[in-house]
């Protein structure tokens, strides 16, 4: 794990790949063929699964490109305990972490929303009509880390959610999610997972530790969902 130094993040609007902060839950995967690596699309009963390579979805869906800062929740760790006491980084290797836990990338790739509405067309007109928030979007990656959203936020058009497999005009770094990562703008960048292989509809939250341990809030409540 890296951070971006500070007179990078000062130098220009766009952060250069090659400094950008690296921020890991496992070791990388190995993935070697970009187009022929699949994402599984299915519902939480295993139900409705299709699989789509990367190079169809680049072939089926418009290209669309957005500028979007990504931020560790844990960035500034060592100002927080510093101003508001011991944290949940104490005596672990990110209790120092600085500054450098973000940066600002041009991201390309395709829609979130137009995918998930051509495979699950029923489910997202129900959640759009919806008063409440009716299902969750889990993602996964090849390195086993899954979290998840609410669908009703990917479905806003406002939000600019991508499957992005460029970053700065090139296609993903490795350890940035080669060759297919989500990107979810104004959430925690642990939100956004790399290196995806698996998207699931749910009716509830996902399980994982990431979602019900870590990166919450004082009050239980999610950092940025």
């Amino acid at each position: 794990n890296t951070e971006t130094l500070p007179s990078v993040l000062n130098e220009s609007y766009l952060t250069p790949v090659d400094a950008l902060y690296i921020r890991n839950h496992a070791p990388v995967p190995e993935i070697e063929d970009s187009a022929d690596h699949e994402v599984v699309f299915s519902l939480d009963d295993e139900t409705k699964e299709k699989s789509i390579s990367v190079k169809k979805l680049l072939d089926s869906f418009r290209n669309v490109s957005v500028v979007s800062i990504i931020q560790c929740a844990g960035n500034r760790a060592s100002k927080d305990a510093e101003m508001n006491g011991t944290n949940g980084f104490a005596g672990t290797i990110f209790e120092k972490i600085q500054d450098g836990m973000v940066g600002n990338i041009l991201w390309e790739g395709v829609r979130l929303s137009s995918v998930l509405k051509e495979v699950f067309p029923n489910e997202c007109a129900e959640e759009e009509i919806a008063d409440k928030e009716k299902w969750h979007v889990v993602f996964e990656g090849e390195d086993e880390y899954y979290t998840s959203v609410p669908l009703e936020y990917i479905l806003n058009p406002s939000n600019d959610c991508i499957l992005a497999t460029k970053m700065n005009g090139e296609p993903l770094s490795r350890d940035h999610g080669f060759p297919v990562r989500a990107l979810l703008p104004g959430n925690a960048g642990a939100r956004s997972v790399k290196w995806l292989n698996s998207i699931k509809l749910a009716r509830e939250a996902c399980d994982s530790p990431w979602n019900i341990n870590y990166y919450r809030k004082s009050d239980g409540s999610h950092i940025q969902r």
